[in-house]
């Protein structure tokens, strides 16, 4: 089978957003106490952080790390392509670059629009 260019048609309304450095799929502390290491990566200040398993799924979604956690302070806040309504939509696409699992694996926003920022349950699942 011979390989074809695609249309535009076909890739019109794909998102994707800036590349994170590591996913996390577990609940974790977002405020004072968020963790420095993630999939065994070690965090830095302005780390983008794709957060998928949180057990109130309106806070998942694209981080940055604010201030690097040693156990009781770290904070991560929204990033700024991902903290307004509007800017995240279902069929979002994220690459992740690092991690001893999940490096080089790119998850997909399955939730339906419209989003919510910061009530609508978002739901991340990893692209194969």
């Amino acid at each position: 089978m011979a390989l074809t260019r695609p249309r535009a048609y076909q890739i019109y309304d794909i998102d994707y957003k800036q590349a994170v450095r590591v996913v996390t799929v577990s609940n974790i502390t977002l405020s004072g106490g968020a963790p420095s290491l993630v999939d065994g990566v070690t965090l830095s200040v302005n780390d983008r952080v794709l957060v998928t398993g949180q057990t109130t799924g309106s806070q998942n979604g694209v981080y940055i790390v604010t201030t690097v956690g040693t156990g009781a302070n770290g904070t991560w806040s929204r990033s700024t392509d991902t903290d307004t309504t509007g800017e995240l939509l279902s069929g979002t696409i994220i690459m992740v670059t690092q991690g001893l699992i999940y490096a080089d694996t790119q998850w997909k926003l399955t939730t339906d629009d419209p989003i919510t920022i910061g009530s609508t349950s978002l739901t991340f699942v990893q692209n194969y």
